[in-house]
């Protein structure tokens, strides 16, 4: 597809992982997916010049770039100069049905060099600068592991372990790899002396390190290669104490294995992925090719900003980073925005996700009747960080929150007694939470997975407790959307409640629990006061004393229809997106009254509510349109004006970027795979 996105994924496996190439692709440097310069260069040297493919290369002639496209897992370009065209490809496998290969810690590049004409000696190179293996600097240490190809590498010479939990920085640990026919690590004077000459020897001097693949060709045919990259952590989780590597490495692999594997069944891997594309770019037909393009900015992204492990228990436990909003782990609201395309390719890795909060939440220190907020700060999972409190004074004083900081860890929350206050109640989402981890795991047994609905049936008895007391329009608190603060008797909240209530009848009728049908009254009750709210055809508003002039986007009312739970008629969905559509703004409509800004994934949520193929475009089109005009080298946002398509800054210039909430975007898609999505016939029938 060669729809543009605001900035292409390279090389992304996981947040620490994280090579992204602006849209110049070689008259700017590669960043982090936070916007650190982390440079990587991609060279040609031939007919005695040097072409760059990647990065702003020094003394180094651009080549041009004839088209950028992109698939599910692949980033392509195609360059070409007077003497030679190229396509590059940078593949990150992160196939959801396959956790092993998104495990796997390895990259690849490959590429086509076809020539114009006989070239005596043709060079094609990638290099890694030193800066992409910390967060603070440190000196560097590295070296070459021989072999039929060689493979350099090169990390922090301190290797601060786990030193530090934080939203957006880099590690101060692992080390990275890089194979090819020839592979060094050198220094930055004898590698600025390759660029210019093709001779590399290895030279270190007190500057700045590089790590440089090479591979080596000649004569007048088209050659085709491919190189690796990989990054091994060391450590990637501190989860309640027990310190877990990633997923691949149990049973005693190690990052060779890897790059082994990989390389051995590169061809298997591609063939692998590309089916998975295909199948998607068919199974999307219906929607049409802008909502392809919403897909392709979302699924690498979605993946890449967890972390795959297996704790001491054999779980397998899939571990989101809240990218560029506190870089919580595991939190509740974002697992529950990201749901549908692991409900649709992988409910395995969903489930991964809720083991984290179930386990605080029997924990002494979490001592609330509601569900956690999220489990600590990526990589520490050791619980919830979000609404910890400083006490100043006393025998338990305690320090500030650790909001912003990159050089300080988390306490060990999981271990302090009952009676220590840690949270901010005021800080708290009760509802909110209390209802993501209802439904979540009543979607699960609904797909025919019932442990956790089973294993944890007395703490999801006392969260629907919770919401059974509560009034049907909760009283002011924080929702997922907390930077629009807090609101009073929010309906939307109300609709969560209500669904939340009767995704519990399901989970008390699996365990012969007699309050299933109570509960399952309960919410249709509920239901029947929200909508009670409406005027005839019209929408529900912002709250339940917001007046008849106020709205905002009802994405909860999705969980109805996925659970089939009815609670709320066909007509009342089609008249809300009726009227999200006529507040349209050229990338989206307002999250709600209180401002123009949007919510990229609410908005595809918004779009699966309506059975009409016509209406669900207009959504595609906005977001689309938002990635295709967006100048801002920021991986797909969820959170922008939507007039102007800027991403929505808040603190010191922080935004919402490279969160896992876009996997939400594949909404429409699972609706349609389950048979409640959009359809003609469906929507002409029950508009009538």
């Amino acid at each position: 597809m060669r729809k543009s996105m605001p900035i292409y994924p390279l090389f992304v496996k996981d947040p620490f992982f994280s090579v992204w190439m602006p849209r110049g692709v070689n008259d700017e440097d590669t960043e982090t997916w936070f916007g650190r310069k982390i440079p990587v260069y991609g060279v040609v040297l031939a007919g005695g010049k040097t072409y760059s493919f990647l990065g702003k290369v020094p003394c180094a002639q651009p080549l041009k770039v004839d088209d950028v496209e992109t698939t599910a897992f692949s980033t392509i370009v195609h360059l070409s100069c007077d003497l030679f065209s190229m396509r590059t490809e940078y593949i990150s496998p992160l196939d959801p049905t396959d956790a092993e290969l998104t495990a796997c810690p390895v990259c690849i590049f490959r590429y086509t060099l076809t020539p114009r004409r006989f070239l005596a000696q043709m060079q094609v190179a990638l290099a890694v600068s030193e800066e992409i293996c910390y967060n603070t600097r440190k000196a560097i240490l590295g070296d070459v592991i021989g072999g039929v190809r060689q493979t350099a590498y090169f990390g922090r010479c301190e290797q601060a372990v786990l030193s530090h939990a934080a939203d957006v920085c880099s590690a101060d640990w692992g080390y990275y790899f890089l194979r090819a026919q020839d592979a060094y690590y050198l220094g930055e004077e004898a590698f600025l002396t390759y660029l210019k000459t093709g001779e590399a020897d290895g030279g270190l001097n007190k500057e700045k390190r590089y790590l440089l693949a090479i591979d080596r060709h000649s004569g007048k045919d088209a050659v085709s290669a491919a190189m690796y990259f990989a990054f091994d952590d060391v450590c990637s989780v501190n989860y309640y104490g027990e310190l877990l590597r990633g997923y691949y490495f149990r049973g005693g692999k190690t990052v060779l294995d890897a790059l082994d594997e990989t390389e051995r069944d590169t061809e298997r891997i591609l063939a692998q992925l590309t089916a998975f594309d295909s199948n998607l770019r068919e199974r999307t037909k219906p929607f049409g090719e802008e909502y392809l393009h919403i897909l392709y900015a979302s699924l690498r992204q979605a993946m890449a900003a967890h972390k795959l492990v297996a704790d001491g228990r054999g779980r397998l436990l899939f571990l989101s980073k809240e990218c560029g909003s506190d870089g919580c782990i595991a939190t509740a609201d974002i697992s529950y925005p990201s749901m549908p395309l692991f409900l649709l390719y992988a409910p395995q890795l969903l489930k991964g996700m809720l083991y984290p909060i179930f386990d605080f939440a029997q924990c002494r220190a979490w001592r609330y009747d509601f569900a956690p907020h999220d489990a600590g700060i990526y990589p520490y999972c050791v619980g919830q960080f979000y609404a910890t409190a400083p006490m100043r004074e006393g025998k338990f004083g305690r320090e500030d929150c650790h909001f912003g900081k990159t050089d300080v860890t988390l306490p060990p929350y999981y271990l302090y007694p009952a009676d220590n206050v840690l949270y901010d109640m005021k800080k708290q989402m009760p509802v909110e939470e209390s209802s993501n981890m209802l439904i979540l795991t009543a979607l699960l047994l609904q797909r025919g997975d019932g442990e956790l609905a089973g294993h944890y049936a007395s703490l999801l008895r006392t969260w629907a407790d919770y919401l059974y007391r509560c009034p049907t329009f909760p009283n002011s608190q924080l929702c997922t959307d907390d930077f629009a603060g807090h609101l009073d008797k929010n309906v939307n909240l109300a609709v969560k409640a209500a669904v939340g209530l009767y995704a519990y009848s399901l989970i008390a009728a699996y365990n012969g629990d007699n309050v299933a049908q109570r509960y399952g009254e309960e919410a249709r009750a509920r239901a029947r006061e929200i909508a009670a709210l409406r005027p005839e055809g019209g929408m529900l508003p912002l709250a339940a004393h917001g007046g008849q002039d106020t709205f905002s986007i009802k994405y909860n009312l999705l969980a109805d229809r996925l659970l089939g739970g009815g609670l709320f008629e066909e007509r009342l969905m089609e008249e809300e997106v009726d009227g999200y559509l006529e507040r349209m703004l050229p990338y989206g409509t307002p999250l709600d009254t209180r401002a123009e800004y949007t919510k990229s994934d609410w908005i595809m949520w918004a779009a699966a509510l309506t059975r009409s193929p016509a209406k669900q475009k207009k959504f595609f089109g906005a977001v689309s349109a938002y990635l295709s005009d967006s100048r801002e080298n920021v991986p797909f946002s969820d959170w922008y004006d939507g007039r102007t398509g800027k991403v929505w800054h808040y603190g010191e210039g922080r935004s919402f970027r490279n969160r896992t909430v876009q996997a939400g975007c594949f909404a429409p898609l699972l609706l349609n795979e389950m048979g409640l999505g959009a359809h003609p016939e469906i929507y002409k029938e029950e508009t009538k």
